[in-house]
């Protein structure tokens, strides 16, 4: 068939093609489809698909595992589609192969293609020269808005997590470097490499920016978005975003030519010799790599406990109230019989009433313990208004209830007998 009035429910989804991409849905003129049975009917069936784009060229795609299912359509009325496994990878043929795969397929030839029956197969152009690194720079290609917007952002967090994940990334490198000029980067190697795409994606992501929670100048026009680099760092913190920019700027062009997709109209698509070039220079950028994330690290560590000491001075500072005389008892109660909180609460219900769980004694401790080292001084036990339970008289038990009314100095004492 030649044209794209049967649908599949794989072509909905994207087709990568070396660094590119394309919409079989969008970016195809035609296609012509192949059908093939697999040995076993639990395999599915399979669909080679051969897709002459927009633009004259031509791409070839294998879809496995295909079976024909029932969807519910907006109008209500029950339709079948195929579904299957969309590839993770497309093949360009030139079309004079695309020709010979349409002859072999018993398809009709196109009359704009009648021209590519006879002709010999064309001498391979003469590759371009390989563009610089420098050239995929500055261009916004890593560029991803954030779902949050930046006044929800704890800007330290996400530097923290950049930093997990430039770990593993380095470790990787290092393993890439034992195997330096043996190992050749092709876009099947790229299978173990997510966490090179979560560490760009974090590394450039931008965060909208709310104009009504903006922190800066009141009089000026907040921008629409910030990146992690651009948040309200104090300027004792230049170590920090510093260690961010360069960041960027060593690894925008490798990552950009390893994993970003361009479309297939796109001028920037790299080459084989442009993607091993920026393989290579991954590697030989590793030292480089690793002295900046150490210095990331560091800052990062610096921050943080000068945001603890900053806490432990307005604590210190700060005016406590005295404890409650319920967790002042439960604090004597606790240095008395240096129990488990668990049995601390079981002996203060038991001792005086008080219906006590572990959280509550926790609770009380705490408050009791920051008391005393501000160096207060625990109020005297006789005046807590938290008294001890008074057991029963027993001996007034055991007189036995008091019918007559009387006093118990009127009904008598116990007897030996008694």
């Amino acid at each position: 068939m030649g044209n794209l009035s049967q649908r599949f429910g794989f072509e909905k989804s994207v087709v990568r093609v070396g660094n590119g991409y394309f919409r079989p849905l969008t970016d195809a003129a035609r296609r012509w489809v192949c059908q093939a049975s697999f040995r076993y009917d639990s395999d599915g069936e399979r669909f080679n698909v051969l897709y002459e784009l927009r633009d004259g060229r031509f791409a070839y795609v294998a879809y496995n595992g295909c079976y024909r299912t029932t969807v519910k359509s907006y109008l209500f009325w029950r339709r079948e589609i195929w579904i299957g496994i969309v590839p993770s990878q497309a093949e360009l043929v030139p079309p004079n192969d695309a020709v010979k795969l349409l002859t072999r397929w018993q398809c009709v030839i196109p009359e704009h293609l009648d021209r590519f029956l006879a002709v010999e197969p064309p001498t391979a152009d003469k590759p371009s020269p390989a563009r610089k690194l420098e050239h995929w720079s500055g261009k916004g290609h890593l560029t991803r808005q954030a779902r949050r917007q930046a006044h929800e952002v704890q800007p330290l967090d996400a530097v923290r997590e950049l930093i997990e994940i430039a770990i593993p990334c380095i470790l990787q490198v290092r393993v890439w470097s034992a195997d330096a000029g043996k190992r050749e980067y092709t876009w099947m190697s790229r299978g173990d490499d997510f966490c090179w795409q979560a560490f760009g994606a974090l590394l450039f992501r931008r965060y909208p920016v709310d104009p009504n929670c903006w922190w800066g100048d009141t009089n000026d026009i907040p921008p629409a978005s910030i990146g992690l680099h651009e948040f309200p760092w104090k300027p004792g913190e230049t170590d920090l975003v510093d260690a961010l920019r360069q960041l960027q700027c060593l690894l925008e062009p490798m990552l950009v030519v390893l994993y970003h997709s361009f479309p297939l109209t796109s001028s920037d698509i790299p080459s084989t010799a442009e993607s091993q070039a920026a393989f290579e220079g991954v590697i030989a950028a590793l030292p480089d790599f690793e002295s900046k994330v150490r210095r990331l690290k560091s800052a990062t560590a610096a921050l943080q406990s000068k945001i603890e000491q900053l806490d432990d001075s307005a604590l210190k500072g700060k005016t406590l109230n005295q404890p409650s005389d319920k967790a002042i008892a439960v604090y004597r109660l606790w240095f008395a019989l240096g129990q488990k909180q668990e049995d601390i609460a079981k002996s203060f219900e038991v001792r005086y009433g008080h219906l006590m769980d572990q959280g509550t004694v926790s609770k009380y401790l705490k408050q009791v313990r920051a008391w005393v080292e501000a160096g207060n001084i625990l109020p005297p036990e006789e005046q807590s208004t938290v008294k001890p339970k008074i057991h029963a008289n027993s001996p007034a038990i055991d007189l036995g209830a008091n019918i007559t009314g009387r006093t118990p100095r009127q009904r008598g004492r116990k007897t030996k007998e008694d």
